[in-house]
């Protein structure tokens, strides 16, 4: 993979670019837990510290006053509060840069309008690097609005970060009668009685995406397979229908997973090889239904 690697500081990437894929980007409960492992964070960012905390630690330094790891202002993932590690140098720039990428926060320049560059130097002139993307009056308008709606979801739905896939569990647990379940649980997102098995209690983990067409998107690391179900919802871009809808068995989920050791893992993606699978339950019809019949 051609990595890019940010030309701001990486204080302010941490502080802008990290807090926004851990707030508004889908993370899944696997991956906070296991952001507050320390061996983790050093593997995947070179840090000496777990990049997620409950606490804001400190180490006393021989003078008596404290020096803080972590940042003072917690972030919001999924209605929990934890503190971002601040000891951050340039030796993890290129993989944190790769982890934001793959969340999505750096798709380019282009389109982002980050600046980036294949080596972080410190140069007399930037013009080569910038884009004239003007402000004007709609654009700010279009951004008060977004904000608007995008807090009241958050508050309509008990503050969570990740609305795409709070709406999703909302509508499969609907579908299956089932119940969500809190953030704390390891792998799955929803309980329900199997009505094909003797009613037995079974648990759902849930994956989502919202696209402007169906094509291949990771679905993110697995790193349990502590669940019975998997059920995949794909909203179109607007989020008005399902675009697809598959429920598998955990079993045959885990067979067609790709193993990643480097994130200690297993991937799948919104493919042809998942949802065209023998034993995918295509839902979507059924998802479309109910969506129409919300009142």
């Amino acid at each position: 993979m051609d990595t890019t690697i940010y030309s701001e500081k990486i204080g302010a990437i941490v502080q802008v670019y990290l807090k926004e894929a851990l707030e508004n980007r889908e993370v899944s409960k696997e991956e906070i837990s296991i952001l507050q492992d320390p061996a983790h964070s050093k593997q995947m960012f070179g840090i000496n510290f777990p990049l997620l905390s409950k606490d804001r630690t400190f180490t006393k330094l021989k003078d008596g006053r404290h020096q803080y790891r972590y940042y003072k202002n917690p972030v919001n993932i999924s209605g929990n509060k934890y503190f971002l590690c601040s000891q951050w140098f340039e030796s993890s720039r290129e993989k944190l840069t790769v982890w934001l990428e793959q969340k999505g926060i750096v798709p380019g320049a282009a389109s982002t309008g980050v600046i980036v560059s294949k080596k972080h130097s410190k140069t007399k002139s930037n013009k080569k690097h910038m884009i004239n993307n003007g402000l004007d009056a709609t654009v700010f308008e279009l951004w008060r609005q977004y904000n608007i709606v995008h807090d009241g979801l958050k508050k309509a739905m008990g503050s969570t970060a990740n609305i795409v896939a709070e709406i999703s569990e909302r509508l499969v647990a609907m579908y299956y009668d089932g119940k969500q379940l809190t953030a704390s649980h390891k792998s799955a997102d929803i309980v329900f009685n199997d009505k094909n098995d003797g009613d037995k209690e079974k648990l759902i983990q849930v994956k989502s995406r919202r696209l402007k067409k169906l094509k291949s998107s990771s679905l993110g690391v697995f790193r349990s397979w502590e669940f019975d179900y998997l059920v995949v919802v794909v909203f179109s871009v607007d989020g008005a229908t399902v675009l697809k809808a598959i429920c598998i068995g955990v079993d045959y989920a885990e067979k067609i997973a790709d193993e990643n050791k480097h994130e200690r893992g297993w991937k799948l993606s919104t493919n042809d090889k998942l949802f065209n699978h023998p034993e995918s339950l295509d839902i979507t019809d059924d998802l479309n239904t109910l969506i129409k019949n919300l009142k």
